[in-house]
Order: structure tokens, then C-alpha cells, then sequence
């Protein structure tokens, strides 16, 4: 199946060159017209997998199947959609990668494990 290119080139470019104020890249466009398109794609597979689980239970209690997609369906898929995807934010709560976490937690085992009455261990200053 032939997947149709839902958001325009000329729209996206447009778009883009008036938020950022300069020029944008063919491929740059292209690459946000395919990330929006397979963004939307996963959001569609995610609907429509609690769309048949509703449907499934609605059945088992005697209830009809929906038809329609409705607004409570996409206001219950979208959360866990963002949130499975959320990017984070450098500054908000700070770059934090394998290391840093390491680093904090050995500073927190060397605070914990220090005497109160030696006055530096393993390089920590003890009050």
C-alpha cells in the first residue's frame, strides 16, 4: 500500500521558514514530513489497538461495538503516545546520562559511609 504524503511539501516549508525566520532545506522538509507522517502512523496503530480492546469488552458484556472513533478514544491514546516519546528538555532538569547518575549516587554512598569525625574522606568533606 502506497502510503500518501499527508503533509505538503510547499506547506511544510512554508511553515517552517516563517517560524524560524530563514530558509529551510528540501531534505529538511522532507525529513519532518517523514517523521510527522510515521508519528501519525504509530498514533493510528495505538487508536486503533483501544478502539478493538473497547470494542472486545463492550461485546463480552453485552454491549454494541463503536463504530466511530471518538474524542475519548485519542484524549486516552495521547498521553501514553507523548509520553512514550517525550524528549527531554536540557536546562528544565539538567543533561543527565549514565555517568552523571553514577556520580551522584557514589557522592551519595561516600556521604553516607563517612565518620562524622574524620574531617575529609575519599575526597569528601565531611560536616
Amino acid at each position: 500500500m502506497k502510503r500518501e504524503n499527508i503533509l505538503a511539501k510547499k506547506t511544510a516549508r512554508r511553515y517552517l521558514k516563517n517560524r524560524l525566520h530563514g530558509d529551510v532545506s528540501e531534505k529538511a522538509v522532507e525529513h519532518l514530513q517523514k517523521t510527522f507522517q510515521t508519528s501519525l502512523d504509530d498514533f493510528c496503530d495505538e487508536a486503533k489497538k483501544l478502539h478493538e480492546e473497547q470494542n472486545r469488552l463492550r461485546k463480552s458484556v453485552g454491549l454494541k461495538e463503536k463504530k466511530r472513533f471518538g474524542e475519548e478514544l485519542f484524549k486516552k491514546v495521547s498521553p501514553g503516545f507523548l509520553s512514550s516519546r517525550t524528549v527531554s528538555i536540557i536546562g528544565v532538569e539538567g543533561q543527565q546520562n549514565v555517568d552523571t547518575s553514577i556520580s551522584r549516587s557514589n557522592d551519595m554512598e561516600k556521604k553516607k559511609t563517612c565518620s562524622k569525625k574524620a574531617t575529609i574522606c575519599d575526597g569528601c568533606e565531611v560536616q
